[in-house]
C-alpha cells in the first residue's frame, strides 16, 4: 500500500501590495510601544504621589501654611491677602518642596522599607530609585519656575528649602542612634517649614524684620515639630522592628507631651503674631488657651488615645493653629 504524502502550499510571500506585507511589527509598533512605556511611567509615578503624598491631607496643611504666610504679612503690613495667582503659585511652589522632601525621604529610607516595609512603592517594584529621582529633580526645576515667576525673594526662599531637602538627602539618617538622633533629626527637618513660610511671606510682602514675622515663623516651626512627632508615635502593638519611632524611644506617654509642647510653642508663636498686630489680649490668648485644653484632655484619658485619634487631632491643631492669623486679618 502506497502512503501518499501531503502535500503543503508554498509558502506565502507577500507582494509589496498584499495586506501580508504590511508586517514588519517591529517598525510599525515602536511608537505605540513606547507611548505605552511613557503612559506606564506617568501611571507609576502618579500612583507614587498618590501613596505617599495624598493631596487630601499634604495639600490641605500646605495651602495652610501659605495662607498663614500670607495673612501675617498682611497683619504686619496693613494690607491684605496677595491675589489667587500669589496664592496659588506660592502653594504650587510650596507643594513641590514638600514633594521632594517625600521623595528623598522614600529613597533614603529604602533599604530599610525593604525588609521593614515591602508594600510601600519603592520595596514592592513600583517604581525605581532611578525614576523617583528623576520626579525628585523634575519637581525641584518645576518649583522653581514658578517662585521666580512670583519674586526675586521667594525664589531665594524656594532655593533655601530646596537645598535644606537635598543637604537633609545627602547627610543620610542622623548619625546618633536613640532618642537623641531621632528628636535632632526631627529638629533639623522642622526648620524646612519656616522656609516655606518666608517664602509665602516673601510673594506679597518685603521680608523685613518684624515681631510679626518672628511670630509667624514659630508657628510655623511648631506645628511641623507637631506633624513629625505625631505621625511617629504609635501605640505598643503597632510598633515594627528595626522602624524607629518617638513612643519607641520616649515612650507613648512623653512622645504625646511632645506633641503637645511643640503645639504650646506655636501657640506662642500665634500669641507674638497677634499681640504685635494689635489685637485684644484676650483674643491672642485663644490659640494657648485651646492648646492648654488638649493638654489637660491628654492628661485624663492618658494612654487610652488611639493612632487613628492622635493622626486626626494634632493635623487638626496644626489647621487652626496655621489658620490662626487668617482669623485675625479678619478680626475687627
Amino acid at each position: 500500500m502506497t502512503v501518499e504524502r501531503a502535500k503543503h502550499p508554498p509558502p506565502l510571500r507577500p507582494t509589496p501590495g498584499s495586506a501580508v506585507s504590511v508586517a514588519r511589527p517591529e517598525a510599525s509598533d515602536a511608537p505605540r510601544r513606547r507611548q505605552l512605556t511613557e503612559h506606564a511611567l506617568a501611571w507609576r509615578l502618579g500612583r507614587f504621589v498618590a501613596e505617599r503624598f495624598p493631596l487630601a491631607s499634604y495639600g490641605v496643611l500646605t495651602v495652610a501654611l501659605v495662607l498663614c504666610g500670607q495673612a501675617s504679612a498682611a497683619l504686619a503690613a496693613g494690607g491684605g491677602l496677595g491675589s489667587w495667582p500669589v496664592v496659588g503659585g506660592a502653594a504650587s511652589a510650596a507643594l513641590l518642596v514638600f514633594l521632594q522632601l517625600r521623595i528623598l525621604d522614600d529613597l533614603r529610607d529604602a533599604p530599610i522599607d525593604r525588609s521593614a516595609r515591602p508594600e510601600r512603592p519603592l520595596p514592592r517594584g513600583l517604581v525605581t530609585e532611578r525614576e523617583l529621582l528623576g520626579l525628585a529633580v523634575a519637581c525641584g526645576l518645576a518649583g522653581g519656575a514658578i517662585a521666580a515667576a512670583l519674586a526675586p525673594a521667594v525664589l531665594a526662599c524656594y532655593g533655601l528649602a530646596v537645598a535644606q531637602v537635598w543637604l537633609l538627602a545627602v547627610g543620610g539618617r542622623s548619625p546618633a542612634p536613640g532618642p537623641g538622633g531621632l528628636l535632632t533629626g526631627a529638629l533639623v527637618h522642622s526648620l524646612i517649614v519656616p522656609t516655606v513660610l518666608a517664602l509665602a511671606w516673601a510673594a506679597s510682602a518685603p521680608l523685613a524684620w518684624s515681631a510679626q514675622l518672628a511670630g509667624a515663623l514659630l508657628v510655623a516651626w511648631g506645628v511641623g515639630l507637631a506633624l513629625e512627632v505625631g505621625r511617629k508615635t504609635l501605640a505598643p502593638d503597632e510598633e515594627r522592628a528595626g522602624i524607629e519611632s518617638y513612643s519607641a524611644a520616649f515612650g507613648r506617654t512623653r512622645a504625646i507631651a511632645l506633641v503637645v509642647l511643640f503645639l504650646a510653642v506655636a501657640s506662642v508663636g500665634a500669641a507674638i503674631l497677634g499681640l504685635a498686630s494689635g489685637t485684644p489680649v484676650a483674643l491672642a490668648l485663644v490659640p494657648g488657651a485651646l492648646v492648654g485644653a488638649c493638654a489637660l484632655g491628654a492628661v485624663l484619658v492618658r494612654g487610652r488615645f488611639s493612632t487613628a485619634t492622635l493622626r486626626t487631632l494634632v493635623p487638626l491643631g496644626v489647621l487652626g493653629l496655621l489658620l490662626w492669623p487668617l482669623v485675625l486679618t479678619w478680626a475687627p
